[in-house]
């Protein structure tokens, strides 16, 4: 069985290597940083695969298209353009999405995989809002130009705007 290996921890390995063999070599290993970002995402197509009135469950197909705000992190995100495509199985407000993000800035792009589950949420008012969260990653390989070499994953939470928007929070560990 060949398991891949994570390109950061195969320079930490390598520099240890090198150093212990008495090597001037020098490698350099990824930097890991922090990110924090904001969006709200407005939906550009909605299919509906199945819809059951009786027990309140509908399977769709979602796509929407969001501004990310980071909050925090080296600016790599700020204002980059993302395209989110999703599957989405809910009951009565809860159930379960997954899906991909395609994040482009600078000529350049990344994506994104993610999953979640959602319930619904009383507010202020007794109204339920759907609430989602759930965890993301860097599909490994797929950066190009400013995203080049990336990797890491995180969580993300999000409820329904009063607009019909996503309003969504991630964050997480990434390495460059």
């Amino acid at each position: 069985m060949h398991l891949p290996i994570h390109r950061s921890r195969l320079a930490v390995v390598v520099s240890l290597t090198l150093v212990s063999a008495g090597s001037s070599v020098e490698v350099l290993a990824a930097q890991p940083f922090l990110i924090s970002a904001k969006a709200t995402h407005k939906g550009e197509k909605f299919e509906i695969i199945g819809k059951d009135e009786k027990s309140g469950r509908m399977v769709f197909f979602s796509q929407s298209k969001a501004i990310d705000q980071e909050t925090r992190g080296k600016g790599l995100y700020n204002g980059s353009s993302r395209t989110s495509s999703a599957h989405w199985d809910l009951t009565n407000g809860y159930g379960i999405g997954t899906g991909f993000s395609r994040i482009e800035k600078a000529g350049g792009s990344v994506l994104v995989e993610w999953t979640g589950v959602c319930y619904p949420v009383a507010g202020s008012d007794n109204k339920s809002t759907p609430y989602c969260s759930g965890g993301w990653f860097v599909v490994p390989g797929s950066g190009s130009g400013p995203f080049a070499g990336l990797s890491g994953g995180g969580t993300w939470t999000g409820s329904v705007a009063a607009d019909g928007g996503f309003n969504e929070e991630w964050s997480g560990l990434m390495e460059q």
